[in-house]
């Protein structure tokens, strides 16, 4: 299945922060999942995609983030 896939690509480009790439990743597997009709996993999806893309839109702002962890 087509999932599998687009589960490790987002998990590698989240560990690369290629927020652009992992927002794509995201964006499909929220497709593929509401398609099968797993509302849960779409939300969770859909959300990570948010996350990626408005770390991607807004680089700085994430790394305020990050320097305010530490």
């Amino acid at each position: 299945m087509v999932l599998e896939p687009l589960r490790q690509a987002s998990e590698e480009l989240e560990l690369l922060e290629y927020n652009e790439l992992a927002a794509e990743a995201f964006y499909l597997m929220a497709i593929v999942y509401d398609k099968l009709g797993q509302l849960d996993e779409r939300e969770e999806a859909a959300s990570s995609f948010r996350k990626h893309i408005t770390a991607f839109e807004n680089p700085e702002d994430m790394d305020a983030s990050v320097y305010g962890m530490l």
